[in-house]
């Protein structure tokens, strides 16, 4: 089932009175229960894409519709972030000051389907999926860069999105957590959920049922 959609997309940059195109009249339907890997050369759109699906780059012409819903303004992509996407980065982007526990519930603060308490139950239930249970009360400082990673992901898990996003999540992390990282979104596909990497690391190809390419302004596509 298409959970996401791009409809004849494009976008440009204007740079020292110079139009560069990053991709032009992009058509693609990404499906629930398949993991998607996203690479290409460096400046070939790969993060602008991610970042126009989630509404923080505007397109200058076309549209994404996520779950029948049309990403069309800032309110709305606030809105299908929460309940709708989840997203990972290479930075992990925690909290300094809260605990693994509390950056994991942070999501919820905004979502009302949420009480404090069904947080907090929905957030050590994430943690002890990913192995983290036991250092829910430990700061980011504490953990390793793959624990951190894992706490990221179990955060963009929390409000139970359709699509999880993700952008260079092993940039940061040794061979041994990188698998770990891989193996662990390859079973959240299983298990339904659409995911999407944007990666430089070809030991991607080993997990992603679809392989994208980004050349040229056009998506070419590896199954």
């Amino acid at each position: 089932m298409s959970i996401l959609k791009l409809v004849n997309c494009s976008k440009s940059y204007i740079k020292q009175n110079k139009v560069i195109k990053v991709f032009s009249n992009l058509n693609y339907s990404f499906d629930c229960g398949k993991f998607y890997a996203i690479m290409g050369d460096s400046g070939s759109g790969k993060s602008t894409l991610i970042n126009s699906i989630v509404g923080f780059v505007s397109l200058d012409t076309g549209s994404i519709v996520v779950d029948n819903i049309l990403l069309n303004n800032d309110k709305s992509a606030a809105k299908i972030r929460m309940e709708k996407v989840g997203l990972v980065y290479q930075n992990f982007l925690l909290h300094d000051n809260m605990t693994a526990l509390e950056n994991v519930m942070l999501p919820t603060y905004l979502n009302k389907s949420f009480t404090i308490n069904s947080a907090k139950k929905q957030a050590i239930y994430l943690l002890d999926s990913i192995g983290l249970k036991e250092r829910k009360n430990h700061f980011p400082k504490e953990m390793s860069g793959g624990e951190q990673q894992r706490v990221a992901i179990a955060r963009a898990l929390v409000n139970n999105p359709k699509i999880i996003i993700a952008d260079e999540p092993t940039g940061n992390l040794d061979k041994k957590n990188e698998q770990f990282i891989f193996k662990l979104l390859k079973k959240l596909s299983k298990d339904g959920k659409c995911v999407i990497v944007v990666s430089h690391n070809n030991a991607i190809k080993k997990y992603c049922d679809v392989l994208i390419e980004l050349r040229d302004g056009k998506i070419y596509e590896y199954k």
